[in-house]
C-alpha cells in the first residue's frame, strides 16, 4: 500500500552500498525475530539492478520463507545473471524444499521447486558451485528424483562430499550403508562430513560406528564424533530412535579419559548436559512414575509443603 510506495521512493534515493547494507540488516533482524515480515521489501530488492542487493534479498527470502516469495525466487534461480546472487537464490530454495517435505505441500508446488533445482543440477552450463548448491537444496525432498540426484553426485569425485552432506539432509534409511562406508573413508573430509550427516540421521544404529571415530587420527573428526554422540544422547529424551543410550554414554565416558584436552572437554560437556537433563526428566521423590506426575497425584510431603505455603502467604 502507501507505506510500500513511500518506502520505494526512499529506496531509489539510496546508494547501492546503502541498499545492500539495509537488506543485510533486515536479514539479521528477521533471524532474531520471526515475527518480522519483510516480504514486500524483499520482493522490491529482488528486482534491484545491483547484484549484491539481489544476493542479500535472496538471503532475506530464506529467513522470511513467505510463500509470496517462492515464484520470484524460482525465476531468479534460472535468470539471475550474477553467479553469487544465483547461488544465494539456490541456497534459499532449500528452506522451501524443507517446508515442502515437512508440511506436505501440494505435489504441483513441490514439483515446481524440484524441477528448477534439477535443471540447475543437470545443466551443462552450471559450474560446480551451482550444482552443489542445487543438490543440497534439492536433498530435503524424499522423492525418487532427489534420491537419484544424490546417487549420481555420489559417483562423481568432485561432488562426493556434497552428496554425503545431502544424504544427511535427505534423512532416509537408504543412506545408512553409504554413511557407514564414508565413516571409514581414507579421506578425513569425507569422514567428517559423514559424522555430520549421522547427526542429521539421528539413528541409534550408527552409535557403534561413531564411537570408533573417537580414536580417529584427525582431531576434527574425533571432536565431531564426540559431539555427534553427545547431541544424540540429548535427543534421545525427545526423539525415539535417536543416536544415544547407554552405548553412547559409555563412548563419551571413554572420551572423557582421553589424553586430548579438547576431546576431554567436549566429552565432559556432553556428559554434563546429559546428566543435567536426566535430573530434569527424573521422577520426583514420592512419585512412582511419570503417570503419577501427569495425574497430579499428591503425596503427604506435597500436602505438607502446600500447608507451609499457605502459612507463609498468611504471614505476608
Amino acid at each position: 500500500g502507501d507505506g510500500l510506495d513511500r518506502f520505494s521512493r526512499s529506496w531509489e534515493l539510496l546508494t547501492a552500498e546503502r541498499r545492500t547494507e539495509l537488506v543485510w540488516d533486515l536479514v539479521e533482524a528477521t533471524a532474531e525475530n520471526v515475527a518480522f515480515d519483510f516480504a514486500s521489501v524483499c520482493g522490491l530488492a529482488m528486482l534491484d539492478g545491483e547484484p549484491a542487493v539481489r544476493e542479500q534479498s535472496y538471503r532475506l527470502a530464506a529467513e522470511d520463507a513467505s510463500p509470496r516469495l517462492l515464484d520470484p525466487l524460482l525465476r531468479a534461480v534460472g535468470a539471475d545473471p550474477d553467479h553469487e546472487a544465483r547461488t544465494a537464490a539456490i541456497d534459499a530454495l532449500g528452506v522451501f524444499t524443507l517446508q515442502a517435505q515437512v508440511e506436505d505441500w501440494p505435489v504441483s508446488a513441490r514439483d515446481a521447486v524440484q524441477s528448477v533445482l534439477l535443471q540447475q543440477f543437470r545443466s551443462s552450463e552450471a559450474d560446480l558451485t551451482l550444482r552443489q548448491a542445487a543438490l543440497l537444496s534439492l536433498s530435503y525432498l524424499a522423492t525418487p528424483d532427489a534420491e537419484a540426484a544424490i546417487r549420481q553426485a555420489y559417483q562423481e569425485e568432485d561432488m562426493r562430499q556434497t552428496a554425503i552432506e545431502a544424504m544427511g539432509r535427505n534423512c532416509q534409511d537408504i543412506w545408512l550403508s553409504d554413511l557407514r562406508t564414508e565413516l571409514q573413508s581414507r579421506q578425513s573430509a569425507h569422514r567428517l562430513q559423514a559424522v555430520l550427516a549421522c547427526v542429521e540421521m539421528e539413528d541409534e544404529r550408527l552409535v557403534t560406528d561413531l564411537a570408533v571415530l573417537i580414536q580417529d587420527a584427525e582431531h576434527e573428526v574425533r571432536l565431531a564424533a564426540v559431539q555427534a554422540i553427545g547431541a544424540g544422547v540429548l535427543d534421545l529424551h525427545r526423539v525415539h530412535g535417536a543416536i544415544g543410550g547407554a552405548e553412547a554414554e559409555a563412548a563419551l565416558a571413554e572420551a572423557e579419559r582421553s589424553s586430548d584436552p579438547a576431546l576431554r572437554r567436549a566429552a565432559a560437556q556432553a556428559l554434563s548436559e546429559v546428566r543435567g537433563r536426566d535430573e530434569f526428566f527424573s521422577v520426583p521423590p514420592g512419585l512412582t512414575s511419570f503417570e503419577d506426575l501427569a495425574r497430579g497425584d499428591e503425596t503427604e510431603e506435597d500436602n505438607i509443603l502446600d500447608e507451609q505455603e499457605e502459612d507463609d502467604l498468611e504471614d505476608l
